[in-house]
């Protein structure tokens, strides 16, 4: 079912419809242009969270997230760094790869202070060293 709402808050509901089951909303590609730098770098780690195994609905907006990012040059604030790494952790923990590439960019891209994130790549770190302990 299709949710219709006045909500004009575009990144609201590009959350909304990434994090809570039932709401769904179309994507058009040029509506992500609307978009500021900033408020797609909040819903980069949301749509990274998406797995493959959800409903069709919030894997096209995730797409549709990810394909905006490639165009241009998200920026992150501190929350929306640690939730990337908090991401890449659960990514880890349930596939056993790591990839620290968008993490490393979103501290590089970050507006504020950086966060701690070192409890992450800590586990991170451990994730790779195992990783590399199978293989060996």
């Amino acid at each position: 079912m299709l949710f219709h709402t006045q909500e004009t808050d575009l990144a609201g509901r590009l959350t909304r419809a990434l994090t809570e089951p039932g709401f769904e909303i179309e994507v058009l590609h040029g509506e992500l242009a609307r978009l500021s730098d900033e408020e797609l770098g909040t819903l980069l780690p949301e749509a990274y969270r998406v797995h493959l195994s959800a409903p069709e609905k919030p894997r096209r907006v995730a797409h549709a997230i990810e394909q905006a990012a490639r165009d241009r040059r998200p920026r992150y604030t501190p929350d929306a760094c640690r939730r990337w790494f908090e991401v890449l952790v659960e990514r880890s923990e349930e596939c056993g790869w790591v990839d620290l590439t968008r993490g490393v960019q979103a501290l590089e891209q970050c507006t504020g202070p950086l966060p701690d994130v070192s409890a992450q790549v800590g586990t991170l770190v451990e994730t790779l060293l195992a990783k590399d302990r199978r293989r060996a």
